[in-house]
């Protein structure tokens, strides 16, 4: 499970892995194994799976008066100026599956409506965006988050959560998407940041 921003993958808890889901091919869950580690978490794939989903909950973040971030919340940090609490679902494709993937009932989620895997690098596919299980319209998706994190697609989603895609690279392809929303009767944090991303390798070609 890697936590950071593009193509870093930094230290963190690994009690901040709060769920991780396998989804089989007739779109069932299946039961996974978290690993903690000092820096990190890993998961233990069985067999059948053609996705596995992952809830990070990075806790609440504050900006203190000195411009510093806090990761507590802002009842701690008097006189803080932001706060925020990050969530971050990811949905990794393995592979194996025809026609769309089944939800996996994150709150923010990227669904593929083919297996990815069996794509070549420039061909596109269409991914269906959900908040809370319904379509989210309006939405622009940051299609090669390794590379170009901070570039978002010319396009968004419709009425329907659709956006076409393109596939990236040969090798491991990352789709992004962030949605911030205002808290107003929290009293730790004052935004929901709810990022999510879609991941899947081509296959190796001798």
């Amino acid at each position: 499970v890697v936590y950071g921003h593009g193509a870093e993958d930094d230290a963190y808890d690994p009690s901040k892995v709060t769920s991780v889901t396998g989804i089989a091919a007739d779109g069932s869950t299946v039961p996974v194994e978290v690993l903690a580690h000092e820096r990190n978490a890993t998961v233990t794939l069985p067999e059948g799976l053609v996705a596995v989903s992952t809830t990070f909950d990075n806790g609440f973040w504050i900006k203190d008066a000195a411009g510093e971030w806090q990761n507590v919340g802002k009842q701690e940090v008097p006189g803080g100026t932001e706060s925020h609490h990050p969530l971050k679902f990811s949905t990794h494709i393995v592979g194996g599956f025809t026609g769309p993937l089944a939800p996996t009932g994150a709150t923010l989620e990227l669904v593929p409506q083919v297996d990815p895997t069996q794509l070549a690098m420039g061909d596109s596919y269409q991914v269906q965006v959900l908040l809370d299980g319904a379509p989210l319209a309006g939405v622009q998706v940051i299609n090669d988050y390794l590379n170009r994190a901070n570039e978002v697609t010319d396009g968004a989603t419709d009425a329907n959560g659709m956006i076409e895609l393109m596939v990236t690279s040969e090798g491991l392809n990352l789709v992004g998407l962030e949605h911030t929303s205002a808290l107003t009767d929290d009293p730790n944090v004052d935004e929901l940041f709810l990022f999510s991303t879609l991941s899947f390798t081509l296959p190796h070609v001798e």
